[in-house]
């Protein structure tokens, strides 16, 4: 048996890309955001609905062009992400959410334009701790090496995906820590963002695949918590102060969260994406969600002491494997077959082997 390796260095083309989408997509954004601002308290839902739908519709308004110009997966994503959040950071504009509160124009501003977003407390933003720049960098350069690391792994020809239960377990475990160190990766840039500007950022992931015991953990306090944010914001906390009991708020929350990568993967994917899987896949999540709260009901004291006594990760690696079984058709599958996966290894250097 021989194994053929071959370096593959990082692509000049995805990072010029990906910094053209950002910082057209940040200045477009601040121009409607000034939009929203100025206008007149009585009209400003009026601008923050029509700005939202702007940023939605704008990257779709382009996309011919764009597809002339041999735009990149990983640009895509960008692009589609800057639609996202301008959709989003639109409607909480609008609607006064933003933690600046009753701050100037600039803070106002900054709020729209910071993702994640900064801290503040008592009105005022909150500075960088001491050392806080320092271990970001450390940890941006770490998620660098580890893309590099799992990306070789998972591009290789001899990955041996699907072959047998065991291997399609872990081809979608290792597929699964590609998605989320590149999400992270782009974390890390926008709190990096805001530390070298001397401001604390929120976090954006906290350890979910080490450290989550439960789909509730999962998705309430350790993955996307941007986009938690918005949904809790613009979802879940207006539909209870209507009266919605918690539950069925949160499956509205998943609702939403399908649509919104329904939009996403609809641009970034859009090569292999077949409408409504993302939706399937959230619901699941949250049906999933769901269930989980009636474990304290149905399953013994015993066996719930000897769970919560199991030592991390092993916890998190078993849900992670639970959910491999919507997560492969419904969400993963369209980052391989569009090119996703293919052009994230291109942001770093990556060794491919094959057999």
């Amino acid at each position: 048996m021989v194994i053929s390796c071959s370096f593959h260095a990082p692509a000049s083309t995805v990072w010029a890309q990906s910094f053209c989408a950002f910082f057209v997509g940040a200045i477009l954004q601040a121009l409607l955001a000034l939009v929203i601002l100025l206008v007149p308290t009585s009209r400003r839902l009026q601008a923050g609905v029509i700005s939202a739908v702007m940023c939605a519709a704008a990257p779709f308004m382009a996309r011919p062009w764009l597809q002339e110009q041999g735009t990149t997966p990983v640009a895509w994503f960008i692009i589609s992400s800057v639609g996202m959040n301008g959709f989003f950071k639109s409607l909480e504009a609008a609607n006064g959410l933003f933690p600046c509160g009753s701050g100037g124009l600039q803070a106002q501003l900054g709020c729209f334009l910071a993702v994640p977003q900064e801290r503040w407390a008592e009105g005022k933003k909150v500075k960088a701790a001491p050392g806080e720049t320092q271990r970001q960098l450390r940890a941006f350069g770490g998620r660098l090496v580890s893309i590099s690391l799992v990306y070789s792994f998972v591009l290789s020809t001899s990955f041996p995906y699907g072959e047998s239960w065991a291997n399609w377990l872990i081809g979608c475990y290792a597929e699964l820590w590609a998605v989320y160190l590149f999400l992270a990766l782009l974390g890390d840039a926008g709190r990096l963002n805001s530390l070298l500007q001397g401001v604390s950022p929120e976090d954006i992931f906290l350890r979910p695949l080490i450290a989550t015991r439960s789909f509730h953990e999962m998705w309430g306090t350790r993955w996307n918590l941007v986009v938690h944010s918005y949904l809790k914001g613009l979802v879940y906390r207006p539909l209870r102060r209507r009266g919605v009991s918690a539950t069925v708020a949160a499956l509205a929350s998943f609702v939403a969260s399908g649509l919104l990568h329904e939009y996403t993967f609809a641009l970034h994917n859009a090569s292999a994406y077949t409408f409504g899987k993302a939706l399937l896949f959230f619901v699941s999540m949250g049906a999933l969600m769901t269930a989980e709260q009636l474990v304290p009901y149905a399953a013994p004291e015993a066996l719930q002491r000897a769970w919560a006594q199991v030592p991390a990760p092993l916890p998190a690696i078993a849900l992670a494997l639970l959910s491999c079984i919507p997560l492969d058709p419904f969400y993963l599958r369209s980052w391989r077959e569009s090119g996703m996966l293919d052009s994230i290894g291109q942001v770093v250097p990556v060794i491919m082997c094959e057999l």
